[in-house]
């Protein structure tokens, strides 16, 4: 299974955010359910304006085939409300829950790991971020995807209360256990308010 993430700048011809023409544009891609391989997409707007969609592939073979072929119809329909995207294709996923689509929060954490700390790092999000986050109220699924030291960490939450509230209650106990200060090279964080008509299940 791989995860695509995209992050589009919208905007119209004359530098004015179109973000109804982007939204408009996002129900056409209800057409994935009929594409092979295709999983799950979800999506919406950070707090910068910026829309990010996550989408899940079954395998690589099969999102090719479509990044080759009915991509291109499919992303017409927005090509001219985006100035600038920004993909990320990571191949190795774990499932931290059941991720699926539905409104919320998505909060998304993205960074680079120090080669020689990689093995600390995926131990501790095994041993400690899954189910730590997992038993925090609201929480309500998440992935956690990788290539290579590049990672991606996409969780589901029902409010912004309950992320917030996780943040405050939850949080600080779990980076202490998880000692990963040491284990980054970069790393930034979004928060995603969920707009459920951009969801795809198949």
């Amino acid at each position: 299974m791989l995860l695509k993430w995209l992050r589009c700048t919208v905007a119209d011809r004359d530098g004015f955010a179109d973000r109804d023409g982007f939204a408009d544009g996002q129900l056409g891609w209800s057409e994935l359910t009929a594409v092979p391989g295709f999983v799950t997409q979800l999506g919406g707007w950070d707090d910068d304006g910026t829309a990010h969609v996550l989408a899940l592939w079954t395998d690589h073979v099969r999102y090719d085939a479509f990044m080759d072929g009915p991509h291109q119809k499919l992303a017409a329909a927005q090509s001219s409300c985006i100035t600038g995207t920004e993909r990320l294709v990571l191949p190795e996923v774990a499932f931290i829950e059941d991720f699926t689509v539905g409104p919320g929060l998505l909060r998304l954490a993205h960074g680079r790991v120090r080669p020689e700390r990689l093995q600390h790092f995926l131990d501790a999000q095994v041993n400690v971020w899954n189910p730590g986050m997992s038993a925090a109220p609201g929480f309500t699924g998440g992935v956690f995807a990788r290539s290579g030291t590049s990672f991606l960490v996409a969780t589901r939450w029902a409010s912004a209360a309950a992320h917030a509230a996780y943040q405050s209650d939850v949080f600080p106990a779990l980076r202490d256990r998880a000692a990963h200060g040491a284990d980054l090279e970069d790393f930034a964080g979004y928060q995603v308010e969920l707009v459920p008509d951009w969801s795809v299940l198949t």
